[in-house]
């Protein structure tokens, strides 16, 4: 049996496996991978759900942490 930690989507709020290296969900994704800007404001935070009053971003998913994507960043193939 399968066991992941929920997560939610740092644009729409959405539960989502956690994954800070992915903390948006598939259309969420497919949207910000447009621009692809690591330090464009969200909404939520990816381990908690809460309102982030746009503190969160790709680069910086989870409120109130030192947890940060780096510059390296790779496109989730899950999603490609």
């Amino acid at each position: 049996m399968r066991v992941w930690r929920i997560g939610y989507c740092i644009r729409t709020g959405k539960q989502i496996p956690f994954n800070p290296a992915q903390p948006l969900s598939k259309d969420a994704y497919y949207e910000w991978n447009k621009w692809e800007n690591m330090y464009y404001s969200e909404n939520y935070c990816h381990k908690t759900g809460e309102n982030s009053f746009g503190k969160t971003s790709m680069r910086y998913p989870i409120l109130h942490s030192d947890y940060e994507n780096k510059d390296n960043f790779r496109r989730d193939s899950r999603f490609l």
